[in-house]
């Protein structure tokens, strides 16, 4: 039906908008034309560029507003250039049509100018929503296999690059010692790629990647995002990426109503992870790095924005509890204590509770930091040099990481592989001849940095100085009574060798030994902070110890 007058919605669509389209244009021309023919009046509304015709026609960013009931009297009819720039849903066309023809308004396709508002014109259109559903689908699949073939080629598939690589054009590309075909090829980012490798470093050397993020920012490095300040979490999971050590990934085709599904990993023909050639880290300093980032998001070393600076690091005298930072404002001024939370009955049990007196939290951080840097500052920090392993024993490690991996994929996550028995057998097979094969560890010494303990204290912040002083095997004891007083640090033989391995992230640090943990130096203070006398002191400390801990 042909009618003049008509306000009409006119939306522009494109799935993938590049800087030589100009398909936007060609679309606005075709509407205008129509309109101009038929003396409309056009409501042009906001492009949605880069929108996927699959996509439900209410959910999109240009249309969607003009779609809810606030507007609906605003506009008669909607058109298009040609119905995929509408639809290319068949279903979210029926429904939106049917509900549009309650309302008394059409969905016109302006190419031949076939509208909803005869029935063999919802007909036609139908039949045309059905085909570009079609089409959609046929693209998407052929997509996927060409993003395959990339992937099995070794070549840049497309999307985002991940941080610290770039996607490059070449004529050709050396890959396992052939020569592959013309294409997108990934490539170490020549400023990105030593920042990634500084990050690991970093966190290899103990630092936690909350300290990175800040570091990052003063150092004026924007994030992947392109934002000045690195969002919260960044950093570790850009350092976990695999995709750095030359893994491949991708992610499955997203089922409507469904979740997005985790990414899968590409694996070669004998079942390991694929890989390119391009990769920002090692497999030596990938290892090394899994194991300090494992180490400082264990539930120990967890780094807490709010932890005081001796959490962890100071305990009760009397009664061997973790002291707690207790802050709070009495008459105008600001406190800041340390406290056993045996103090209260609620927590130490009905009659029970412990002695001793808060302490101040200057004082103690003071004293403790004095104490720490007296005994373990002069201490060089060794760095951990490993032989290379020239037998099957890393690459029998690998292939036992991937059946895990593969195992956890499938029982876990609910990852379907059609070959996943054929890919088992093969790692299974190659799992035990790597076993039967003999092999030499790899040897590893340890070397003088010509950095020491204090040094490294100066450079960390405060919860970077808390690790320090934990993975060294420090630890303070302290009590306040009425008397004064008393301040004890756990003395360790192997502390100077704990405390510089610690320094460098080690895993390799060794438990206090039981015996050690009763021998203290003690050094006795007045109420007042200042040395005293032992004698009195110590008589209250048995007294009360004997009575009422």
């Amino acid at each position: 039906m042909q009618m003049t007058g008509l306000r009409l919605l006119a939306p522009v669509r494109l799935s993938r908008r590049t800087e030589e389209t100009t398909n936007p244009e060609t679309q606005r021309e075709a509407i205008s034309d129509y309109a101009e023919e038929g003396r409309h009046s056009l409501i042009w509304c906001a492009e949605d560029m880069d929108v996927s015709g699959g996509i439900p026609i209410k959910e999109r960013p240009g249309v969607g507003p003009w779609l809810i009931d606030d507007h609906l009297d605003d506009w008669d009819a909607i058109c298009g250039a040609e119905l995929d720039r509408l639809f290319r849903d068949a279903r979210d066309f029926f429904n939106f049509a049917r509900d549009m023809a309650a309302l008394g308004k059409w969905v016109i396709d302006v190419s031949d100018g076939t509208d909803t508002s005869t029935r063999r014109g919802m007909e036609a259109l139908e039949d045309r929503a059905i085909q570009a559903e079609r089409e959609r689908n046929r693209t998407a699949e052929k997509r996927r296999k060409a993003q395959d073939r990339m992937r099995n080629g070794r070549r840049w598939p497309g999307g985002k690059v991940v941080y610290g690589l770039r996607a490059y054009k070449a004529d050709f590309c050396i890959v396992a010692s052939r020569r592959e075909l013309k294409g997108w090829f990934p490539e170490v980012h020549p400023e990105q790629g030593p920042i990634v490798n500084w990050m690991a470093d970093e966190v290899i050397a103990g630092h936690s990647c909350g300290w990175l993020e800040l570091e990052l920012f003063k150092r004026g490095i924007v994030s992947p995002q392109g934002k000045e300040r690195w969002p919260h979490g960044t950093v570790c999971r850009l350092l976990r990426n695999p995709v750095l050590r030359g893994e491949i990934w991708h992610y499955p085709p997203k089922v409507k109503g469904k979740k997005r599904p985790k990414p899968v990993q590409v694996l070669d023909h004998d079942g390991m992870p694929a890989r390119w050639p391009a990769r920002v880290l090692t497999d030596e300093k990938w290892d090394t790095l899994q194991a300090a980032l494992d180490r400082v998001s264990s539930a120990s070393e967890t780094a807490r924005r709010d932890a005081s600076k001796l959490l962890g690091v100071a305990k009760c005298f009397l009664c061997d509890h973790n002291l707690y930072n207790n802050d709070y404002w009495r008459l105008e001024q600001h406190w800041r204590t340390y406290r056993c939370p045996q103090r209260q009955e609620c927590r130490a049990g009905l009659g029970k509770r412990c002695p001793a007196r808060s302490v101040n939290a200057d004082w103690l951080e003071t004293k403790t930091r004095d104490v720490f840097l007296a005994e373990a500052g002069h201490v060089p920090i060794m760095t951990k040099i490993v032989t290379p392993d020239t037998s099957s024993a890393r690459q029998l490690a690998a292939v036992g990481r991937q059946i895990a991996d593969l195992t956890a994929e499938r029982f876990v996550h609910g990852v379907q592989r059609p070959d996943y028995d054929e890919v088992m057998a093969s790692l299974t097979t190659q799992h035990a001849a790597l076993a039967a094969a003999p092999g030499k560890p790899p040897e590893t010494r340890w070397e003088d940095t010509g950095r020491t303990v204090a040094d490294e204290w100066e450079a960390r912040d405060d919860n970077g100085k808390r690790l320090l002083m934990i993975n060294a095997g420090f630890s303070v004891s302290v009590a306040k009574v009425k008397s004064g007083i008393v301040l004890a640090h756990t003395f360790d033989p192997d502390l100077e060798r704990r405390a510089g391995l610690a320094a460098m992230g080690s895993k390799e640090v060794p438990a206090i030994p039981k015996e050690l943990l009763g021998a203290h130096t003690v050094l006795m203070f007045d109420r007042h902070g200042k040395e005293a006398e032992f004698g009195p002191l110590l008589a209250e400390f048995d007294v009360r110890q004997a009575t009422e801990v």
